[in-house]
């Protein structure tokens, strides 16, 4: 269904959850594999909350195993349950998906593999100038911060001129992709300080 939806022209964000009772050990790992083989370049993963006034929540209130009300952020590494597996092999898990998916090296896969799939649709549009002023300025600024000044850079002009040469009609969703790859390897240093 996700290569389908790459081929009709269309971006594939997806939701991943870590945490629920049968969850096997190997979930971590699989969810990885997932994300990188379909290139998912979007992809949130969270840890199970228990949220009030859920059937889920009711159930581990009457298990004993609630431990907190949900802060609404499942993107934290916190628990405010007992999960089945442990709460450490659980946040150590959620760690590693998030560490894996965002370094640079799989990130910059997952564009690539989003960019063999991806059937963006003809369309014969006139843009505006202002558009274009302000697509060329962002451009330049990835190409700054992105090939220039990052430490991963290798990996942004690996993008850039794949995309340019190989997927040309696709290349302003490659650069966007890696541009909002940026703001997602943040999100993940910050969570795995």
């Amino acid at each position: 269904a996700v290569k389908s939806i790459q081929n009709h022209g269309m971006l594939s964000l997806g939701g991943f959850v870590v945490g629920f009772d049968n969850d096997p050990p190997s979930i971590f790992e699989s969810q990885i594999h997932f994300i990188q083989e379909m290139g998912v370049v979007t992809a949130m993963v969270g840890i199970l909350t228990a949220l009030p006034k859920t059937r889920l929540y009711n159930r581990l209130k009457d298990e004993g195993r609630l431990l907190k009300t949900s802060s609404g952020n499942n993107t934290d590494g916190s628990l405010n349950f007992v999960p089945k597996m442990g709460t450490e092999a659980l946040v150590n898990g959620y760690r590693k998906i998030m560490q894996t998916i965002y370094s640079p090296e799989k990130y910059y896969e997952r564009i690539i593999t989003f960019l063999k799939e991806y059937k963006p649709v003809k369309r014969r549009q006139r843009i505006s100038l202002a558009l274009a002023i302000t697509s060329l300025k962002s451009f330049l600024k990835s190409v700054w911060y992105l090939g220039i000044v990052e430490e991963s850079r290798r990996y942004y002009w690996k993008l850039v001129t794949k995309a340019l040469f190989k997927y040309p009609r696709a290349f302003p969703v490659a650069v966007s992709m890696a541009i909002h790859g940026f703001h997602f390897r943040k999100v993940a240093q910050k969570l795995l300080k």
